[in-house]
């Protein structure tokens, strides 16, 4: 059968005019298959939904019972020649005329059954199929003893020289074994024999659709069996829950694999400007909301800010909104700067730098203040 075209015969054959329901037995129970234009539909014999297969599959399942089927055939002809083997060919028909002679037991006999053989046509009958039977085995234990013939020795004169040549070593010579030929391998121990296994070729299906194509497919037949599934079962019938895991599941593949391939774009932060005092520096300090929202962190209700420089630095702010405090006042938002600053002297030196990582400590406005007034004025 071949893989390429036995799906579209035997699609032919079990869905042209013909119900594309089709029950079978395992077991003493009933299964079942749903047949589609481009994939079955295997419930197993307690209907659990077991999956969509492409066509493909059940194709290879009905050759591989082929193969079953076939090997077990063949095994049972086999059986049945070697049991016919042990009779003769002259004692196969009860019409046959054949009488073994009195006589004619092989060598080493030293009882024969025909004294007790009866008169009638049928004991006879018997009788010599015994005979022929003892014969035949006899045959078989003695077929190879007799020596082959040996062949006859032609002799041929090959000159001095060419003889010499044609001895002489042939360095580096390895034979290549062929394909799921044994090899012989030299150990320590011993001669090992080794069959070097072939590895099969794989059936290959190729598509142009993408894997976020596939899934989407995927989800969309998923979500017409969950409705036709809610047409005819509860919500809380098993193959209805196992059908919404399904489409769950699909869908946050859908989403995962989307996020990897067309990420979200970061907002575009403005342009610093040009702060020609401290008070414009401060201003654009306490005005951070314009850079963005960077993200939230949902578990402890807080907003984080980012603003990044041009020397590999950021500000970070994190925003603590509607905060009450132990004094008497109004609930207020509260924010607290982080500069990760790029080369930042070490305290005490004026050769050593270091990289700022996050903290919970908090760096002062008027630290800030400086930072950018170095910064735009081209120190940093």
């Amino acid at each position: 059968m071949d893989v390429t075209t036995s799906p579209i015969l035997i699609r032919q054959e079990f869905c042209e005019g013909r119900s594309r329901t089709h029950y079978f037995e395992i077991r003493e129970k009933s299964a079942f298959i749903n047949l589609f234009d481009d994939y079955i539909q295997v419930f197993s014999v307690n209907c659990d939904y077991l999956g969509d297969y492409d066509w493909f599959y059940l194709a290879a399942a009905i050759q591989s019972m082929w193969n079953v089927v076939a090997i077990e055939e063949a095994q049972q002809k086999n059986e049945e020649e070697q049991s016919s083997e042990e009779v003769c060919d002259v004692a196969q028909s009860e019409n046959t005329d054949c009488k073994p002679e009195q006589s004619s037991c092989p060598p080493g006999q030293t009882s024969c059954p025909r004294e007790n053989w009866g008169t009638s046509d049928e004991d006879q009958l018997q009788g010599w199929r015994e005979c022929a039977a003892c014969w035949n085995h006899y045959k078989k234990l003695h077929e190879h003893d007799e020596e082959a013939p040996e062949e006859e020795n032609v002799g041929i004169e090959i000159p001095q020289d060419i003889m010499e040549e044609v001895t002489e070593p042939v360095e580096d010579y390895q034979e290549i074994p062929e394909e799921n030929e044994s090899v012989i391998v030299e150990q320590p121990e011993g001669i090992a024999i080794v069959d070097i296994p072939s590895e099969p070729e794989l059936y290959e299906e190729v598509s142009e659709k993408t894997d976020i194509d596939i899934a989407r497919e995927e989800n969309q037949k998923a979500q017409m069996y969950l409705e036709m599934l809610t047409e005819e079962f509860s919500q809380n019938d098993i193959r209805v829950r196992k059908q919404k895991i399904l489409v769950a599941a699909l869908a946050g593949y859908i989403h995962d694999l989307d996020m990897v391939l067309n990420p979200p774009e970061e907002p575009e932060q403005p342009e610093l400007p040009k702060l020609k005092n401290n008070d414009q520096r401060k201003e654009w300090l306490n005005n951070y909301k314009e850079w963005g929202l960077w993200y939230r962190d949902e578990n402890i209700d807080v907003n984080y800010y980012k603003y990044d420089f041009d020397d590999g630095s950021r500000l970070v702010v994190a925003e603590y909104p509607q905060r009450e405090q132990g004094w008497k006042c109004i609930p207020r938002d509260e924010h607290y700067y982080h500069l990760l600053e790029k080369g930042r002297r070490k305290a005490g030196t004026t050769d050593e730098i270091y990289d700022h990582q996050y903290i919970q400590y908090a760096d002062s406005e008027t630290y800030l203040v400086e930072f950018l007034k170095n910064l735009q004025k081209g120190e940093k």
